[in-house]
């Protein structure tokens, strides 16, 4: 149950890349330089996982998060991916070398003449720069190798493409054209401190809750979960003609005085509580005791207090 509900949440998070806009308007920016290289109608969905057998024949599954392949007349050009990462991980290289061979060898088993090139990005939301090894050879541990410059010289060595959403600089962030607008300008304005600055962009939104998914997924954002939240969200996408705007799914995404309001709320509900409880064990007392610094004694409340509670009468 417990990996069925995990897996759930795997395959709504990554909702908001696998629209086919988003995920060209995220490759066209970050691998072709702002280029129109990838068009949503040519893009199909590819399976999330690839089979492979190890050198003892057992079979293994490498799990993609987001896999698509560009196919123009009827011939497929390439399978191009996105894995997201909220954490730093030092074997990501290889990690991504075998997702990359999964896909040659799927292929490979297919019959199919042709081979088409597989390529990965790694889009990390970390607030910190990536300091871990983007190419093989960075990932070993040569130091103590006799003949460490030679094999240097003979190993392949692979790299990997590691995107830094927060430290995207803001010509990179102006390029994007689909909703993944609003991702990157969001952790970059997170780590920078500069919420307020999301109110600016003119950017319309086409996937709110796919969006909204994203965020508590992948910037840990709780505000994006609550109902009421998605409620009036959804309202005002309803509302809105020609798209919702950024400046109005913040305005109720990131309601401060709602936000105030309901902690408040919470707040004062938990006194009154309190203070229910407490008349009513000084009213049950005060039948067989009258003295309150007695009462007081037994309930670890001051006398005073004690008073003032058995001045408001009994409860209704």
């Amino acid at each position: 149950m417990i990996q069925q509900a995990h897996l759930q949440k795997d395959i709504t998070s990554k909702r908001l890349e696998e629209y086919p806009d988003v995920f060209a308007d995220i490759l066209n920016v970050l691998a072709f330089q702002g280029k129109t290289a990838l068009l949503p109608e040519y893009l199909e969905e590819k399976s999330g996982s690839a089979f492979y057998r190890d050198t003892a024949s057992a079979w293994h599954e490498n799990r993609r998060d987001v896999i698509k392949a560009d196919k123009r007349s009827g011939v497929l050009l390439s399978v191009l991916s996105l894995e997201n990462q909220t954490t730093q991980d030092k074997d990501m290289v290889f990690r991504v070398m075998g997702y990359d061979f999964a896909g040659y060898q799927k292929q490979i088993a297919s019959g199919q003449g042709r081979r088409s090139p597989v390529a990965t990005w790694v889009i990390y939301f970390g607030p910190g720069p990536w300091e871990q090894p983007k190419q093989l050879l960075e990932a070993l541990d040569l130091e103590d190798v006799p003949y460490r410059d030679d094999l240097i010289r003979a190993v392949s060595n692979p790299h990997i493409n590691v995107v830094e959403i927060s430290r995207l600089p803001a010509e990179t962030r102006q390029q994007f054209q689909s909703d993944f607008r609003f991702v990157a300008e969001w952790f970059r304005a997170d780590r920078e401190g500069l919420e307020a600055d999301l109110q600016n962009q003119p950017q319309k939104i086409r996937h709110a809750e796919a969006l909204l998914d994203f965020l508590s997924a992948f910037s840990g954002e709780q505000r994006a979960l609550d109902p009421e939240v998605r409620r009036k969200i959804q309202k005002q996408e309803q509302e809105e003609e020609g798209g919702l705007t950024m400046k109005s799914f913040l305005t109720e995404l990131l309601d401060r005085e709602g936000q105030k309001g309901k902690q408040l709320g919470l707040a004062e509900g938990e006194q009154l509580g309190l203070l229910k409880g407490q008349r009513q064990i000084v009213a049950f007392m005060l039948q067989s005791e009258k003295d309150l610094g007695k009462i007081a004694a037994l309930t670890g409340l001051p006398e005073e207090q004690i008073r003032k509670l058995s001045e408001m009468g009994p409860l209704d």
